[in-house]
Formats: C-alpha cells, sequence, structure tokens
C-alpha cells in the first residue's frame, strides 16, 4: 500500500502538492518502485489520504485519471483488499488509486 502520487500520475490542481510529497519521502517511492520490479505478483494499492469515516463504498482509479475525492475511509481500504484476495487475478501486477 502506496499513497496516491507516487508515480506522479494524479493530473489537475493536486498534482503540485502531491508531488511536493513524493519528492520529500525518496525512499517510498523506491521501495514501491522495487515491489514492481521485483518479478513477483503484487496489487500496488494507492489510496487517497485515509480517513476514520464509516463509508465502505470506494471507487477505483488507474493512473493518470483524476482524483474522484482526496480521501478514502480506512475501512473502503480494507473492503478493496478484500476484494483483492478474492479476485486476484483481476488485480494481479497493476497499480490502483482508491477514492471514496
Amino acid at each position: 500500500m502506496t499513497g496516491m502520487g507516487i508515480h506522479h500520475e494524479v493530473p489537475g490542481p493536486i498534482k503540485e502538492i502531491l508531488d511536493k510529497l513524493v519528492e520529500s519521502q525518496p525512499n517510498y517511492v523506491a521501495a514501491a518502485n522495487l515491489v514492481m520490479n521485483s518479478g513477483l505478483e503484487y496489487t500496488l494499492l494507492r489510496g487517497a489520504h485515509l480517513t476514520d469515516g464509516n463509508n465502505k463504498k470506494y471507487y477505483t482509479q488507474k493512473e493518470g485519471e483524476p482524483l474522484r475525492c482526496n480521501t478514502c475511509d480506512r475501512i473502503a481500504i480494507a473492503e478493496f483488499i478484500g476484494e483483492i484476495i478474492d479476485h486476484f487475478e483481476l488485480y494481479k501486477n497493476v497499480s490502483i488509486g482508491l477514492t471514496n
């Protein structure tokens, strides 16, 4: 699990903010890239700003798509991780953004 903007993939006004955050965390980016280039099967989950709400509904986003929302409740992350476990073939070797 990483954060939105890890690959400078978020367009629009929030891009500048996320780009600065990513630049300040080079080890975080290197770790994500290491997993993606490891040859292992993976799902890179890029969550929006995590919140403690009760909204289980989530939206997935491909890299380069505008953010639907800039937050994601932790419970929605848990729901989606369950989806990944149940249907891993659908999410194998991809980078997916998640928002509420």
